[in-house]
């Protein structure tokens, strides 16, 4: 037998090579360590704690609903960078080894949506002879950009773009709503949340402007009925409105796109895997627990930087709804509160949000944060296994929200996620501290930073 790092011939190492190449075929086997006792992990207290927001005891009739936030809460745009403009007076420049140093053709000061100022733009650039081919086409793309927006305004005389986007973006899911197949099931219908009383009044209150797109602010609806002005999004509010609501269907929360709020959380790493549904990704081991519920379940994400929300399936939900079911009898409420247009390579479809809370395991089993996190997600029909979306469970936006993150060309394709800036710096592999990739799988699992200690376990 060659053993590992062991010396051979010529003529052993490519039997050993070829006996390799036949395991590598074969599925890994990790040892297994057979235990028989053990203590209980019990994390209802670290639940119970997190749930805060959940158990608030905040009176709906203290909240000043009826007043508007609009002016009062500072908006924090991304800060756009110092442009340098080049201003060619000799010959046309077409080479692109020819343009100035620093040059570049990224207009990384005006916003993408800006029509007017990118078509400026294009136009100043052709006078400043550089390039001036890249931005002929590029005028012509804006300018029908432009026509197109101006036509479909045209239809909503007297409002915004925003608030004309974000018409058309209801209208869609009004459609969607009324769309009822003949003998669909309750819970096969569109509108099984009774929300389409709420797009309609949202789609009337736009249309009247007595409703204005307001950025990172929230207003709260159910029953067809505005309940509040605009106002920042609360957690502890948002449950108690939840309450006031019924606790149940056609609770609308508009202008919530985002999850919001900080923790904090041990470093760890996550892999790439090879898997059966989607080759060489990044996973990431998350635990969902429902508001109203001290049961959860582990599930395993896709780490995804491009997506702006978590997504599941339905079947996972149903899943949190059957464990609690078992423990007390009786499965809590699905907490909805509206829905979006998913975005996805196999095409669009709308799915409807939900709040959950979250936390993050690490390789030997433990929660890895001290409180479990509120946030959005958006649940797809269907199961991880049957599903007609052909992706698995999507993380997010949230670890990159809350945490450090980082990678490191060092052959791996690990995400370093930290608890702190000088940590993430401290724990990065140097470039090609790893041999250079060979094509085959990467090793399943998500791993600790070196040198770390294991999370500690759960609570009382």
């Amino acid at each position: 037998m060659v053993r590992y790092g062991a010396q051979t011939s010529s003529s052993k190492k490519r039997r050993a090579s070829s006996r390799i190449g036949e395991k590598r075929k074969s599925k890994r086997q990790a040892k297994v360590r057979v235990v028989d006792t053990w203590e209980k992990q019990d994390y209802r207290a670290s639940l119970e704690n997190s749930k805060k927001h959940f158990n608030s005891t905040i009176n709906v009739k203290d909240l000043d609903l009826d007043v508007s936030y609009v002016g009062r809460v500072e908006h924090f745009p991304q800060g756009l960078p110092e442009r340098t403009r080049w201003v060619n007076k000799g010959e046309i420049i077409n080479n692109a080894h020819d343009v100035p140093r620093g040059w570049s053709s990224v207009e990384a000061d005006l916003e993408p949506e800006d029509y007017d100022a990118q078509i400026a733009r294009c136009k100043e650039r052709i006078e400043d002879r550089i390039m001036p081919t890249i931005f002929e086409d590029r005028l012509k793309e804006f300018e029908k950009l432009k026509i197109t927006r101006e036509e479909k305004m045209k239809q909503y005389s007297g409002l915004e773009w925003p608030v004309v986007r974000r018409l058309e973006n209801l209208l869609s899911l009004q459609e969607w709503y009324e769309d009822t197949m003949e003998g669909e099931t309750e819970e096969d219908k569109h509108d099984k949340f009774d929300q389409l009383v709420n797009v309609k009044a949202l789609i009337t209150a736009y249309k009247s402007k007595a409703l204005e797109v307001t950025p990172d602010l929230v207003t709260y609806w159910w029953q067809g009925v505005q309940r509040s002005q605009p106002r920042p999004m609360i957690w502890e509010e948002y449950f108690a409105l939840w309450r006031e609501s019924g606790s149940g269907n056609s609770f609308w929360v508009e202008g919530l796109l985002e999850d919001v709020g900080m923790h904090y959380i041990q470093n760890y790493v996550t892999v790439g895997i090879n898997d059966p549904l989607n080759n060489m990704q990044s996973k990431v081991n998350l635990s969902l627990s429902l508001p109203d519920s001290d049961q959860y379940y582990d599930f395993e994400f896709l780490h995804d930087t491009g997506s702006r929300i978590m997504v599941a399936f339905e079947a996972d939900y149903a899943n949190l709804q059957l464990l609690e079911g078992i423990v007390t009898g009786a499965a809590p409420p699905r907490v909805c509160h509206g829905a979006l247009m998913m975005y996805t390579m196999n095409g669009r479809s709308w799915v409807h949000v939900y709040t959950i809370y979250v936390n993050v395991r690490d390789p030997h089993g433990q929660l890895m944060m001290s409180e479990w996190h509120p946030i959005q997600i958006a649940l797809v029909p269907g199961s991880r296994e049957n599903n007609q979306w052909g992706h698995p469970r999507i993380d997010g936006p949230w670890v990159h929200y809350n945490f450090f993150t980082g990678t490191s060309p060092d052959n791996t394709d690990r995400i370093f996620f930290t608890n702190t800036k000088g940590e993430l710096m401290r724990i990065l592999p140097p470039r090609g501290s790893n041999a250079p990739k060979t094509g085959l799988p990467m090793i399943p699992g998500l791993y600790l930073a070196p040198g770390l200690a294991p999370a500690g376990g759960g609570g009382a």
